[in-house]
C-alpha cells in the first residue's frame, strides 16, 4: 500500500495542475513566443502547479501542438545525464499536450506512438498513459478513441512489458469506466493470475471497482483473491478496496469483508482495507457495527486497522450513540495511537451531529497544546462542520490562527476550518439578517489581525472575511433600497387615497373643486405629475370633473319646458356625401362624431337638438352660437363657476380629450367671423362630439370629420 501511494503522488499533482493549465492558458499577463527552443526550457524548469513556466506554456494554447510534438519525439541524447533530462522534458511535454483543448488524430496518434513503443522510456510512456484521458475530460468528450482503449489492453495483458507502465494502463482502463466484455474479461484474467506481477494485480484489482462492474463473475474473483492468505498482500487490500467501491452488500461479501476483519493474523493493510470497504457499502447491522467496535476498541489491534475502522463507523454510525461514545473515548485518550484518534476525529464530524459534547471533545483537544499536532490539526478540521454557528467553535479556531507560537500545521488545519466556515455563511448570507451578519464579522475580525495569515493559509482566509464584509455592505444597500422603495411606494398610496378622497368630495364641496382641482398651480404641485393627466385621460375622472355643472351647461336648452313630442322624429334627412336619405332618428341616433344638421326654419332643428340633449347619458353642453361671439371655450367657461376662469388651458384640453359633448344651435344667426371661429374650432377639437344647427342660408364646405345632413320637410300621406 505504501508502494502504491508514493507511485501515485506524482500523478496527483499532475492532475491539481491540469486542473489549474486551462485557466491559465487566458491570463493576459504572460507574453510568450513559442519556439521549440523555448518551450523545451520552460518544460526543463517545470517543477509543480505554481511554476511559472507552466504558465507560459499555457500562454501559448495550440501554438504550443506543434513544438511539444516535435519534444516528444526527439529521444535523442549521448550521455546518461542527457537522457535523463530529456526523459524528464519528453514526459513534461505529453502532460502539456494533453492539457491542450485538441482531440485531433495527430495529437491521438502521437500519445499512441509513446504508449505502443516499448523501447521508449517508462516514465514517458507512464505519462502518455495516465494523461491522455484529459484531453477528453478538458473537451467534455464523453466518446474515446477505440484504438486507444485497443492500445492499453495490449500494453496491459503484455507481461513482457514494463510492470509499471502495464500498472498505469491497468489504472487508465479503470479511470475511463471502460466496462465492456473484453475489458472486463482481459482485468479477471490478470487479477486471477498470481504469477502475474503483484503491482500490476493490485492495480487491476482497482480498476475493477472503478468501472463499477458488480457482475457476479467479478465479485468472486475479488472474493477469491480476498480470501486468499497466501496471495499478495497488496492485491488482496486492492481487492478489498475494490469491493467497497463496487458496493455489494449481499451477504457472502458482508461476511467475508467481516471475517478478514476479524482475524488479527492476517495482514494489517488488508484488514484495513476491508473495515474501510464495509463502511463504503453502508452496511450498518449490529453485527458488523458490534465488529468495527471491537477493533476499535481493541487499543492492542494494529493502528492502520483500527484507523479504518473509525473511517468506516463514520460513514454507518449516524444516530447510534454507542458508537459515538466509542470514538470520543478513542479521541479523549492521549495514550491511543496518534492516528487513530484522528480518523476518529473525523469519523466524528460525519456522524456527530454538533451534539455539543463531540463539540467540547474536538475544543478541548484543539485547545490543547500538549497534545499530538496531527490529532489536534484533525479535530480542527472536523470542527468545520460540527459546531456550525457557534461562536465558541469561531473563537477557539480564531485563537489557535492568531498564536504564532503554535504548531505550523495545528494553524494551518484551523484557518482551513475558518475558509470553510465562511465559505458556507458566505453561500447563507441571503438568510442571515443584518445584525446577524454584523454579529459574525465582529466575531471573525480578529483573524484580519493574524500578520502571516496568508502564508499559513493559500485559500486567503483574510479574502473571506473582506468578502463577507462586501456582502454586509450589499445587504444594507440593498435595505436602504427597499426601504425607501416601501417609503415611496407608501407616500405614493397616501398621496392616490388623499386625492381620491378629493375625487368623492368634488361634486360637494366648490372649496374643493376651486382650491385643488381647478388651480393650476396647486393641482400640479400637490398632484405632482399624475394627477392631472389621470384627470384628462380616465373618462371617468374627465366626466367628475363637469357633474357640478351638468344643469348650468344645459341652462340655455330649457329642457324643463321641453316636451319630447314636439319634434318628428320620421322626419327625412339626407346625408350630403353620399345622398342617401333616412329618417332622423336614425340618421343621428345620438351626439357621435363632428355633425352639421341643415334645414329651413320650423323643420324641427332646434327641437331635434334639444331631444339629443335630453336623451344623452354623458356630460353635455348647449349653447346657442350667438354667445360663442368670444369663442367656445369662453361661452362655456360662463355657464361654469368662476373658479374655472382662471384654467382655461386644462378647460381646453378636457374638452379636446371629449369630457363634454357639445351641441352650438343657429350657426346661420352669427357674423361670419364667429362662423370661421366656430369651424376651425370644431376642426381643431376633431376628437369631441360636437353637434351643430344651421339654416340653408350659410352651410361650411364640408371636411373629412364634418358630417353634413340635411333635413327635408315632413310629406303627409
Amino acid at each position: 500500500m505504501a508502494m502504491d501511494i508514493k507511485k501515485n503522488i506524482n500523478f496527483f499533482a499532475l492532475i491539481l495542475l491540469g486542473c489549474l493549465f486551462p485557466l491559465l492558458s487566458a491570463s493576459p499577463g504572460w507574453t510568450q513566443t513559442c519556439t521549440e527552443t523555448e518551450i523545451r526550457a520552460n518544460l526543463l524548469k517545470l517543477k509543480d502547479f505554481y511554476d511559472p513556466s507552466g504558465r507560459k506554456i499555457a500562454q501559448c494554447g495550440k501554438d504550443a501542438i506543434q513544438p511539444l510534438i516535435s519534444i516528444i519525439q526527439n529521444k535523442q541524447g549521448n550521455t546518461t545525464a542527457q537522457r535523463f533530462t530529456a526523459t524528464e522534458v519528453r514526459g513534461n511535454a505529453v502532460w502539456a499536450l494533453t492539457r491542450i483543448y485538441d482531440d485531433s488524430p495527430e495529437v491521438i496518434n502521437v500519445l499512441l506512438g509513446v504508449i505502443e513503443d516499448k523501447q521508449d522510456d517508462k516514465w514517458v510512456r507512464e505519462a502518455a498513459i495516465r494523461n491522455w484521458n484529459n484531453i477528453f475530460i478538458l473537451n467534455q468528450n464523453e466518446e474515446r478513441p477505440p484504438e486507444m482503449v485497443k492500445a492499453l489492453l495490449a500494453v496491459f495483458k503484455d507481461k513482457q512489458d514494463d510492470s509499471s507502465v502495464r500498472s498505469s494502463a491497468a489504472s487508465a482502463l479503470g479511470n475511463i469506466g471502460e466496462g465492456s466484455p473484453e475489458v472486463v474479461q482481459d482485468l479477471l484474467a490478470v487479477l486471477n493470475d498470481k504469477q502475474d506481477d503483484s503491482w500490476v494485480r493490485g492495480d487491476t484489482a482497482s480498476a475493477l471497482g472503478r468501472i463499477n462492474e458488480g457482475s457476479p463473475e467479478v465479485v468472486q474473483a475479488l472474493l477469491a483473491v480476498l480470501n486468499d492468505k497466501q496471495d499478495d498482500a497488496d492485491v488482496r487490500d486492492n481487492a478489498a478496496s475494490a469491493l467497497g467501491d463496487i458496493g455489494e452488500d449481499s451477504p457472502e461479501v458482508v461476511q467475508d469483508l467481516l471475517a478478514v476483519l476479524n482475524d488479527k493474523q492476517d495482514d494489517a493493510e488488508v484488514r484495513g482495507d476491508a473495515a474501510g470497504a464495509l463502511g463504503r457499502i453502508g452496511e450498518d447491522s449490529p453485527e458488523v457495527v458490534q465488529a468495527l467496535l471491537a477493533v476499535l476498541n481493541d487499543k492492542q489491534d494494529d493502528s492502520w486497522v483500527r484507523r479504518n475502522v473509525a473511517s468506516a463507523l463514520g460513514n454507518i454510525g449516524e444516530g447510534k450513540p454507542e458508537v459515538v461514545q466509542a470514538l470520543l473515548a478513542v479521541l479523549n485518550d492521549k495514550q491511543d495511537d496518534s492516528e487513530v484518534r484522528s480518523s476518529a476525529a473525523l469519523a466524528l464530524e460525519d456522524i456527530g451531529e454538533g451534539s455539543p459534547e463531540v463539540v467540547q471533545a474536538l475544543l478541548k483537544v484543539l485547545n490543547d497544546k500538549q497534545d499530538d499536532a496531527d490529532v489536534r490539526s484533525y479535530a480542527a478540521l472536523a470542527l468545520e462542520d460540527i459546531g456550525e454557528g457557534l461562536p465558541e467553535v469561531v473563537n477557539a479556531l480564531l485563537g489557535v490562527v492568531g498564536d504564532k507560537q503554535d504548531d505550523s500545521e495545528v494553524r494551518h488545519y484551523a484557518a482551513s476550518s475558518l475558509t470553510i466556515k465562511l465559505s458556507y455563511l458566505l453561500a447563507e448570507t441571503d438568510n442571515l439578517s443584518i445584525q446577524e451578519l454584523e454579529q459574525w464579522i465582529e466575531l471573525y475580525k480578529p483573524g484580519l489581525a493574524v500578520e502571516d495569515i496568508d502564508e499559513i493559509r493559500r485559500d486567503n482566509l483574510r479574502r473571506n472575511i473582506n468578502n463577507l464584509e462586501r456582502r454586509l455592505q450589499q445587504k444594507k444597500e440593498s435595505q436602504k433600497n427597499r426601504l425607501l422603495l416601501q417609503i415611496t411606494g407608501l407616500a405614493i398610496l397616501l398621496h392616490v387615497l388623499f386625492w381620491t378622497g378629493l375625487i368623492f368630495l368634488y361634486p360637494k364641496s366648490p372649496q374643493v373643486r376651486a382650491t385643488f382641482f381647478w388651480n393650476p398651480k396647486v393641482r400640479k404641485i400637490v398632484g405632482l405629475w399624475y394627477v392631472g393627466l389621470a384627470l384628462t385621460w380616465v373618462p371617468f375622472l374627465r366626466e367628475r370633473l363637469f357633474e357640478p355643472f351638468r344643469e348650468s351647461l344645459l341652462s340655455d336648452a330649457d329642457l324643463e319646458n321641453f316636451n319630447p313630442q314636439t319634434y318628428f322624429a320620421k322626419s327625412p334627412v339626407q346625408h350630403e356625401a353620399s345622398g342617401e336619405i333616412q329618417p332622423l332618428n336614425k340618421a343621428i341616433p345620438e351626439i357621435n362624431g363632428q355633425i352639421l344638421l341643415v334645414g329651413e326654419s320650423g323643420l324641427g332643428k332646434s327641437m331635434f337638438l334639444r331631444h339629443l340633449v335630453q336623451s344623452s347619458e354623458g356630460i353635455v353642453v348647449y349653447l346657442p352660437a350667438h354667445q360663442c361671439d368670444a369663442g367656445v371655450i369662453a361661452a362655456i367657461q360662463e355657464k361654469l363657476d368662476d373658479y374655472v376662469k382662471q384654467d382655461p388651458y386644462f378647460l381646453q384640453s378636457l374638452i379636446y380629450h371629449c369630457a363634454i359633448d357639445i351641441c352650438i344651435d343657429g350657426l346661420n344667426e352669427v357674423t361670419p367671423d364667429t362662423q370661421a371661429n366656430l369651424i376651425k374650432f370644431v376642426e381643431s377639437n376633431f376628437k369631441t362630439n360636437i353637434m351643430m344647427t344651421t339654416q340653408p342660408n350659410w352651410t361650411p364646405l364640408p371636411t373629412e370629420m364634418l358630417k353634413i345632413y340635411t333635413l327635408k320637410p315632413l310629406k303627409y300621406e
